[in-house]
């Protein structure tokens, strides 16, 4: 299940040129240019990360490697009164930031 989860931000790549062809018919030549590249920044990020979580996970499966898997500890992390309210933050501007990307390239050419 977590090597198909991994697979998601590879493929999404493949799926996004038709995405900025109507960015780009959508939106101002500004607006539009800074769209694509934070989008591309954002993809591109992705794709390392997922890769680089599979390499990490096939590096832990030579015995030379899976010793230093043994250092790693779990994460302590803060009591849910605090993470779910952060997570739900998050989701909002999350939603405002696309509601403002929306509003930005939804506007007529001058």
């Amino acid at each position: 299940m977590m090597i198909a989860l991994l697979l998601i931000p590879l493929l999404l790549p493949c799926l996004t040129p038709p995405l900025a062809r109507r960015v780009l018919e959508r939106c101002p030549p500004v607006a539009g240019l800074w769209t694509l590249t934070v989008s591309a920044l954002l993809l591109a990020a992705g794709t390392v990360a997922a890769l680089g979580t599979l390499a990490l996970t096939g590096l832990l499966k030579m015995p030379a490697f899976a010793a230093l898997g043994e250092l790693v500890h779990p994460l302590r992390t803060p009591s849910e009164r605090l993470v779910l309210p952060l997570a739900a933050l998050a989701a909002g501007l999350l939603a405002l930031a696309r509601a403002d990307c929306w509003r930005r390239c939804s506007r007529p050419l001058h």
